[in-house]
């Protein structure tokens, strides 16, 4: 992937990034498993041990930076608080499913954005829900409220495509956004990263997605 980036590096592209391998179907799981474990043993679960497993071996072969690392650690504790939660309630409600699945995206594009730098590659990780895609608050399946994400969209890269801000490859979560009422973090459905390519190429005016 870096490769293929940094090959169009002179036409500032801005990279949209889905989580790694079987991340998601993996978090799901987990999701499903805690509900039939007690809170101490959440820890155990096959899936989150396969999961913190995978990144932590990416991060190590990457050679990413401590603050990197530091940050992964901390998403990965988040994430076993809220499988947690999760076995405590014994419910997994749709919008805890939506916060569930968001952490395979924040890893991978923290890890990447991470690795472009370690090759002399300046990049900027960024989470689409704070950045400006806002949806409606149909979880699982949300529908992005269209001229308020273009408009947000636009001013937070504005200085990239405009150059007036240093030289950066922003690295964007795909498949998330936030909902306009709940403020919560939202999923976009199967393609959602596509999705979010696809807006934010609107958004900037350029001229193609890939």
């Amino acid at each position: 992937v870096a490769q293929i980036v940094c090959g169009i590096e002179d036409s500032a592209p801005v990279v949209v990034l889905s989580a790694m391998g079987k991340t998601t179907n993996l978090l799901l799981q987990a999701g499903s498993e805690a509900l039939h474990t007690s809170p101490k043993s959440v820890g155990s679960l096959q899936p989150l041990r396969a999961i913190k497993e995978l990144h932590r071996e990416t991060a190590y072969v990457l050679n990413v930076d401590e603050g990197t690392k530091d940050e992964m650690e901390s998403l990965l504790l988040q994430l076993t608080q809220l499988l947690v939660g999760i076995s405590i309630m014994q419910d997994l409600t749709p919008r805890a499913k939506d916060s569930l699945v968001t952490f395979g995206e924040r890893l991978s594009t923290r890890l990447f954005a991470a690795y472009l730098r370690d090759q002399g590659v300046p990049a900027t990780q960024y989470d689409a829900p704070d950045i400006g895609i806002i949806t409606n608050d149909n979880f699982t399946n949300a529908d992005i409220e269209y001229e308020l994400t273009l408009e947000k969209l636009n001013k937070t890269f504005k200085g990239h495509m405009d150059g007036t801000r240093a030289p950066e490859i922003p690295v964007v979560t795909g498949f998330l956004g936030r909902g306009k009422s709940s403020g919560a973090i939202t999923t976009l459905g199967r393609g959602g990263s596509d999705l979010t390519c696809t807006l934010l190429g609107a958004a900037l005016g350029m001229k193609e997605v890939q």
